[in-house]
């Protein structure tokens, strides 16, 4: 109740105090619930909810902006570099496609505490793939390590999503829809990737699928 009030009037009265205090606050809120379906449900207030839900904004998950890790990565190693006294560089082209290829079903924290990990493991310049979490490893393809490591971090990061979305699709016979669940992506997310990354599936025969939709088109109309 204080709480709403404090909302509502921009006011509250400090203990011991008999005069209520203006504030002039600004307040973020983040919560990875469904809000609203908490108010229908009773598990959240719904005046409250209406008092902070004056813009609401909708981040994604991790899993479906992947071009943002590499950065997230370099913010992570420089901040742990000064608590934990290390001079860790940077991250193995071939741990970063690892980093790129997984789901992150925890997010930002995730990634964070990855990193943390990695960096007390690690013994060189870099973060090698042995000084990552072995679940970031299980079920998924090794990043071919013939690979050049040199070169823009956004092509490092579109092959290992290349190599993510093969492997799925692969894994589950081409089937699109399998394949963007077993990588923890909505399908439309995936469907954006195939056309971005020019993947092009192909049918058992060899003909590209889209062909063979055309060409079924063409049997219909005669």
């Amino acid at each position: 109740v204080r709480l709403l009030r404090v909302l509502q009037e921009r006011s509250y009265e400090p203990l011991g105090a008999v005069k209520a205090v203006k504030t002039n606050v600004r307040i973020i809120a983040a919560t990875h619930r469904n809000l609203r379906e908490m108010v229908q449900d009773g598990e959240f207030r719904e005046d409250l909810f209406y008092r902070i839900n004056v813009i609401e904004m909708e981040m994604p998950p991790l899993r479906e902006r992947k071009e943002d890790i590499p950065f997230l990565v370099d913010s992570f190693i420089r901040r742990f570099n000064l608590s934990m006294n290390r001079n860790v560089s940077g991250i193995s082209q071939t741990a970063l496609r690892l980093l790129s290829a997984y789901s992150w079903p925890g997010n930002i924290r995730q990634l964070e505490n990855v990193i943390e990990r990695s960096m007390v493991f690690c013994k060189g310049a870099l973060i090698e793939p042995a000084d990552l979490p072995a679940e970031l490893t299980e079920g998924m393809p090794l990043p071919d390590e013939s690979a050049p490591t040199t070169g823009a971090i956004s092509d490092a990061v579109q092959q290992s999503e290349r190599q993510a979305i093969h492997a799925a699709l692969e894994k589950t016979g081409g089937n699109r829809r399998q394949a963007a669940q077993l990588l923890g992506i909505h399908p439309t997310t995936f469907y954006r990737k195939l056309k971005s990354l020019g993947i092009v599936l192909e049918m058992p025969d060899g003909r590209r699928k889209a062909s063979a939709k055309k060409t079924a088109r063409k049997t219909k109309l005669q």
